[in-house]
């Protein structure tokens, strides 16, 4: 009867690749689409994650002169397709299980380029403002967060960072609008907490803008060694 039923199962509701549509086995992507996640490997710029020749600075030339609240930012792969229609669903239409696969993905990076998280104290997901937090009933940030911690044993820590004002969704501004947009906009609760080293997630890293005003309040008031981690990087 069990087999019976999952035949059934297979045939009204088969597994298919969430980009192509191809019909595979199990999981999200097919092979071919996998394959085509254009992953940053090393050596990347230390602030901004682009991409450098090798044996040069670990610096690129935009951010040499500029100062940066953060010590280092990570960002495992490329915005481009299959990402971003996977961002899409897991962001703004309730596929919210997508993160599991989207969380393996930074574990998977991260234990390639032999980024040690054991160093750190704890990490906290950038926060949504309680009214999109109620539109879109969960946190993204916060669900990749809580698969890599649970992964690496570490803290999470969603107490610290709070944002005090409903912004305009970033995606429909660019450049200087952006900024203007997100600044002033979080605060930190938890002010007992001096000198750690933290890792903040988020999923994308566009102008960092929001991770930047993250990073700025929290080394303003604690000190903190501050690493970004982003599944994604536009380019």
């Amino acid at each position: 009867m069990l087999k019976y039923l999952n035949a059934i199962k297979e045939l009204l509701f088969p597994n298919v690749c969430f980009y192509c549509e191809d019909k595979i086995q199990n999981g999200i992507l097919c092979k071919n689409c996998r394959e085509k996640i254009e992953f940053l490997y090393p050596p990347v710029c230390r602030f901004c994650s682009k991409p450098l020749e090798k044996n040069k600075t670990l610096i690129c030339k935009d951010c040499q002169n500029k100062e940066y609240p953060y010590d280092r930012l990570i960002s495992v792969a490329s915005y481009k397709e299959p990402l971003i229609s996977l961002l899409y669903l897991f962001k703004y239409k309730n596929y919210y299980y997508i993160g599991d696969f989207l969380s393996s993905i930074i574990i998977e990076y991260l234990l390639k380029i032999g980024f040690n998280l054991y160093d750190y104290d704890f990490i906290i997901p950038v926060p949504l403002h309680p009214v999109r937090l109620k539109e879109r009933e969960y946190n993204q940030s916060f669900i990749l967060a809580r698969f890599i911690s649970n992964y690496f044993k570490m803290e999470l820590k969603d107490d610290i960072i709070y944002k005090i004002k409903d912004t305009v969704s970033q995606t429909k501004l660019k450049g200087s609008k952006r900024i203007e947009n997100i600044k002033n906009t979080f605060i930190i609760k938890n002010h007992n907490i001096k000198n750690k080293k933290v890792i903040i997630i988020d999923d994308v890293f566009t102008t960092g803008s929001t991770l930047y005003e993250c990073s700025r309040v929290l080394k303003e008031n604690n000190h903190f060694n501050i690493t970004l981690i982003t599944l994604c990087k536009t380019l």
